[in-house]
């Protein structure tokens, strides 16, 4: 049984587009296998962002401090670990102890946690080029709500909206769950509007935590229906247009029913006129 307790960051309007920008071979495989591809958050931590699923500065400073015994700020972080209005009675030690802890989670968090990464709103120009490989790329487009319902299945799995904040001067706009660091990432990546598929397993998170060498697979795959979740499918705008019926066919070939969802790209129609 599962032993988080999940609480996804919503957004306003969860009728909302989301993109999955992608390359042609893992859309064809997702919709063959009938499964969504997922990596390990350390993945994404080695390649991408050094910052994955940590906490801010002011939050380790403080950790800091109050290990190394500073009774002011030891009396003001302990209070966050108690139900409101309820006084400690442990040892020292013990909430020592217990921060000690929460510190090796926040790395295990890495090597136990999974995501999918979406963008919410607009077809982005952006996104075409971080994510696709140029003339091969292709979009799976749907809404927050139906990608939210697709994983539905499987206790391990939320979607959410990914918070934005200042890792030198702000605080994670919550820090109440074990995976939400996870949640969270520097302001500098605000122009993904990021939507995440996060799984994490309770096992292997206290696993990761008491042997710092263990870590899960680097990717984990998961039953998915494609047919019953992607509105469009949409060709790169760097596609020429003879590879339309291309991309078509070789759609077709594992679903008719999404082959009929392929689109060009919107932003073709943007080129100036002269």
């Amino acid at each position: 049984m599962n032993g988080f307790v999940y609480e996804p960051f919503l957004p306003a309007d969860e009728s909302a587009q989301v993109w999955r920008y992608l390359d042609l071979d893992k859309l064809l495989w997702a919709i063959r296998e009938k499964k969504l591809w997922l990596t390990l958050l350390e993945q994404f931590r080695l390649k991408s962002d050094s910052f994955e699923a940590s906490v801010p500065e002011q939050t380790k400073a403080i950790d800091a401090l109050v290990t190394r015994g500073k009774e002011h700020l030891y009396n003001q972080v302990m209070p966050s670990f108690l139900e409101p209005g309820s006084r400690s009675t442990a040892p020292r030690y013990e909430l020592l102890d217990k921060l000690a802890d929460i510190a090796r989670q926040r790395k295990a968090l890495l090597r136990a946690a999974y995501a999918s990464c979406w963008c919410m709103g607009e077809e982005s120009e952006a996104m075409w080029q971080l994510y696709s490989r140029g003339k091969d790329g292709v979009a799976m487009r749907t809404t927050f709500s139906r990608l939210k319902d697709s994983v539905r299945h499987d206790p391990y799995t939320i979607v959410s909206r990914v918070e934005y904040i200042d890792y030198r001067k702000g605080a994670l706009a919550r820090h109440k769950y074990d995976y939400d660091p996870a949640l969270h990432k520097r302001i500098a990546y605000r122009h993904e509007q990021e939507v995440r598929v996060l799984r994490a397993r309770q096992e292997d998170f206290i696993r990761a935590g008491q042997f710092p060498q263990f870590s899960a697979d680097e990717h984990v795959a998961i039953d998915w229906e494609p047919e019953a979740i992607i509105e469009a499918i949409v060709l790169s705008p760097l596609s020429p247009e003879a590879y339309f019926e291309v991309f078509k066919d070789a759609i077709k070939r594992h679903s008719p029913i999404l082959a009929e969802l392929v689109q060009r790209s919107e932003l073709i129609t943007d080129a100036p006129r002269y």
